[in-house]
């Protein structure tokens, strides 16, 4: 479920992911939650059933802003924990690539944890 090539960098976060400017708490800005509606209506249209968290991480780029943002959806007849990653403007006006993968991000300081299945 991947569009655009500018996540393919998203895809190879790894175990650990280090994101020193981002956003651990606090409100979000419009730009903010207009990025965030934007990742989460392209994820909505491939997801049956997608629940996704309010709280989320932001890595403030120059150009853009990246999402992590943690879910659930229905695979196979049971909820199954997603973790979405989302490459917007910005302004949040334009979605550049996104990501959907089994897991979920884990918020520990300045570091995003993945958690996958099975581990």
């Amino acid at each position: 479920m991947f569009k655009g090539s500018t996540l393919i960098r998203g895809a190879l976060i790894g175990a650990t992911l280090m994101t020193a400017g981002t956003a651990l708490a606090g409100n979000s800005s419009p730009a903010e939650l207009r990025g965030f509606d934007r990742c989460v209506n392209a994820v909505e249209s491939d997801s049956r059933g997608l629940v996704v968290s309010r709280n989320y991480l932001i890595n403030n780029n120059d150009s853009s802003r990246e999402y992590f943002i943690n879910g659930t959806r229905w695979e196979s007849g049971d909820r199954a924990e997603v973790r979405i990653n989302c490459e917007t403007t910005r302004s949040g006006r334009r979605l550049i690539a996104f990501d959907v993968a089994p897991g979920r991000y884990i918020d520990s300081d300045t570091q995003v944890t993945i958690e996958v299945a099975g581990n």
